[in-house]
């Protein structure tokens, strides 16, 4: 059929490709990005290209997979380095009962990166593009967040930062700020705000 040709034309350009890769992971980015299109073809998902003002200033765009129907909204957050296609099964099954939003995190999958280098390391970084990408598509509330990985502390500051927007949430196999605490630098891990003082009221 029609996608066992793209599997054969993909895999014939596939060693020529991975040949201009020097390092493990670009090979295993280019093979998830291969995989997600196929999965992009098979299940007929529409993207479409998103761009949205940040609060703290400048903008930025996404590519965003859309599916389905509902009161409740499912958002589908990758893990580290992978294109929101990664949940392109997932999306299938879900979209018969709800809402459902996948999103390329800049400088991922179809999305184009930001000029600001390291600017999406941090936690809140992430979140305040994703949640500015969902209001530009007037999706606000009634979200169910789902996070892999990585993404299962984006989904946690995002349910902690804004709540009244988050119905529920689903962590898959995530990844916990103080799984490695002796990371330094920039690392995703080490960038998750410390939670709010709770101020005790003195009679």
């Amino acid at each position: 059929g029609r996608l066992g040709s793209v599997q054969v034309m993909v895999v014939k350009h596939i060693a020529v490709l991975a040949a201009g890769v020097a390092a493990a992971g670009g090979v295993l980015a280019l093979w998830n990005a291969v995989l997600s299109e196929l999965a992009r073809r098979r299940l007929r998902l529409g993207v479409r290209m998103v761009e949205a003002p940040l609060p703290s200033g400048g903008k930025v765009k996404m590519a965003v997979y859309e599916a389905g129907e509902g009161d409740y909204t499912v958002v589908l957050d990758a893990g580290l380095g992978m294109s929101a296609l990664s949940w392109s099964w997932v999306m299938e099954d879900v979209a018969k009962k709800c809402h459902v939003v996948a999103l390329d995190r800049p400088g991922l999958g179809a999305s184009p990166p930001l000029q600001a280098k390291g600017w999406l390391r941090r936690v809140d970084a992430i979140v305040e593009a994703n949640r500015a990408v969902l209001q530009a598509m007037g999706v606000s509330k009634n979200l169910i967040l789902v996070g892999h990985s990585t993404s299962g502390m984006h989904v946690r500051l995002h349910a902690l930062l804004h709540p009244s927007e988050v119905a529920g949430a689903v962590l898959v196999d995530t990844a916990h700020e103080g799984q490695l605490d002796q990371v330094e630098g920039s690392s995703v891990y080490n960038s998750y705000p410390p939670p709010p003082v709770t101020r005790t009221k003195v009679a």
